[in-house]
């Protein structure tokens, strides 16, 4: 058994984001085929939470184990972390995984998950994207321009070269200032506008990526796009909180998920409505599907379209896609890192 730690990873993928997009791809199709266990009773559960309060301030860990198939053949557990600033810390959240064998159980390595959460999340965008937005989309809106976003942005911008520019909605400077500069030494060529406004970044943009916080004091907080701020055929890329009116959810809009079954697990876990409690769009899907306002059939998942299972009707809708991160991406990533540290002789080991 080894440990890999984060700056090991670091140093395994690189910032590679079309190689962790590929990773996501054969993820899903193992998904889309079945090979896959989750947790909880309708088993896609996205994990088993605890909290409670310490300083006044809650704090959540939840265990996210799970078994993918397919090309992985693999097992294991994400352990989240709260999400907390403490002092000397640049990391914000705190993830770890471990690594089964899948057969025997026998523990493969432990590994930091931050980054292995933060290139998956990015590369489960980039991918969904690559089968659901405009081959010629030109425009690009990125409402957080945080980690993750700088890392989608890198993927879509590699798989779209008609993109020229780039829309900035962002909250502090620092983070719009280490974008732009992150973007623009990559690629000089496009052209970045930093808005004030959500409307103002998302009403031209071909593609839009909603990557801000997991937390708000309440839903009005939160990213809200208009309906009349969508362009026709556009892509909404939500892998974070978002709100949209509910007549866009309801019939103004193709709605797509990484996995359907895992929002309707939320209804079971959290209680309905669900995206009053973790407001992912995934979670409004499932609340307007038991209010019987749409169909199931109207909610697509992402690997049905990889597998060409399912299609999506030509229409001139805009496409809302919802990815809040399952234990089965992580496992993924990890188990590839875990193949390469070995065949590197990178990490610590443990026994």
């Amino acid at each position: 058994m080894i440990y890999i730690s984060d700056n090991d990873i670091k140093n395994i993928i690189q910032d590679n984001i079309d190689l962790v997009t590929e990773v996501m791809k054969e993820c899903f199709i193992a998904i889309s085929n079945k090979d896959y266990s989750l947790s909880g009773k309708l088993g896609a559960s996205h994990g088993a939470r605890i909290s409670y309060k310490k300083q006044d301030k809650e704090r959540i860990f939840i265990a996210m184990p799970g078994y993918l198939g397919g090309e992985f053949n693999i097992t294991g557990t994400k352990w989240h972390g709260p999400m907390l600033k403490l002092p000397n810390l640049d990391k914000e959240s705190r993830y770890l995984l471990v690594l089964n064998d899948a057969f025997s159980g026998v523990p493969l390595t432990i590994m930091d998950a931050n980054l292995i959460t933060q290139y998956r999340t990015a590369a489960v965008s980039v991918l969904a994207a690559m089968f659901l937005a405009q081959k010629e989309a030109k425009s690009l809106a990125i409402v957080g321009p945080g980690v993750i976003n700088t890392l989608i942005t890198t993927g879509i911008l590699n798989h779209f070269k008609n993109i020229k520019e780039i829309f900035v909605k962002g909250r502090g400077k620092k983070s719009i200032d280490i974008f732009v500069q992150k973007i623009q030494d990559k690629y000089k060529d496009v052209k970045i506008h930093i808005v004030s406004k959500v409307e103002d970044a998302v009403k031209d943009a071909d593609i839009v990526s909603i990557n801000t916080l997991l937390s708000f004091d309440k839903i009005s907080d939160m990213p809200f796009v208009k309906k009349d701020w969508m362009k026709p055929k556009s892509l909404f890329l939500c892998s974070a909180f978002a709100y949209f009116p509910d007549s866009v959810l309801i019939n103004g809009s193709n709605k797509v998920c990484d996995l359907f079954a895992m929002y309707e697990s939320y209804e079971n876990e959290l209680g309905f409505p669900a995206y009053k409690y973790a407001s992912f769009i995934g979670n409004k899907f499932a609340d307007l599907y038991l209010e019987g306002k749409i169909k199931k059939s109207d909610i697509f998942d992402i690997g049905e379209i990889i597998t060409k299972k399912i299609q999506i009707k030509d229409n001139d809708l805009p496409t809302i896609f919802s990815s809040s991160g399952l234990s089965l991406e992580d496992l993924a990533l990890g188990f590839r890192v875990y193949q390469k540290a070995k065949e590197l002789k990178i990490g610590h080991k443990i026994f």
